[in-house]
């Protein structure tokens, strides 16, 4: 990254192309280390994150280092309790593998988190790809299950219809 800060701001309508190229970016890097990947997203969801101001990006010297989603609600968590903010979806530019841009976007969000009164922060991830379930928790969470999700589950992604998570979650000091 660039000497000076790199800075979160919202998605905006205009990122739309670019944060499809990024998921797709992601998606290949998911083929080549042999994890399961992202199956694609619909566009009318991205546009309404983006609306809600759910869809975030990493800005470093006008170049979009990358992005990432929040919610409040889960619909993979919904056994647990406590209020929490959830991160979906983190994807960043080829170029900044490395450069630190994941710990920034949880810092970042565990801060919004506090600001919004949540007791957790929590995302979850392809229980079968060990070596990001071990970085998760290498950045400070805990993992809390190992989660199937139906197959019959049409509110989320086709990705995750069927899929083994790996729910991972940060208790937050207010």
């Amino acid at each position: 990254m660039s000497s000076a800060s790199p800075a979160v701001r919202p998605g905006t309508p205009s990122d739309l192309d670019r944060i499809f190229e990024l998921y797709n970016q992601a998606t290949l890097f998911q083929l080549s280390k042999g994890a399961t990947p992202w199956q694609g997203f619909d566009r009318g969801m991205i546009i309404g994150e983006i609306d809600q101001h759910h869809l975030w990006k990493v800005v470093d010297n006008n170049t979009i280092a990358g992005i990432f989603s929040i919610a409040y609600e889960d619909l993979v968590w919904q056994h647990h309790s406590g209020s929490a903010l959830y991160i979906h979806r983190i994807a960043r530019n080829r170029h900044y593998h490395g450069a630190g841009l994941v710990p920034l976007i949880i810092d970042w969000c565990r801060q919004r988190a506090l600001l919004n009164q949540c007791r957790y922060l929590r995302l979850d991830t392809f229980s079968a790809n060990a070596a990001l379930v071990e970085y998760y928790v290498r950045c400070g969470f805990t993992l809390k299950e190992t989660f199937t999700v139906p197959e019959t589950e049409l509110r989320l992604p086709a990705h995750y219809r069927g899929a083994s998570l790996a729910l991972l979650e940060m208790a937050l000091s207010h």
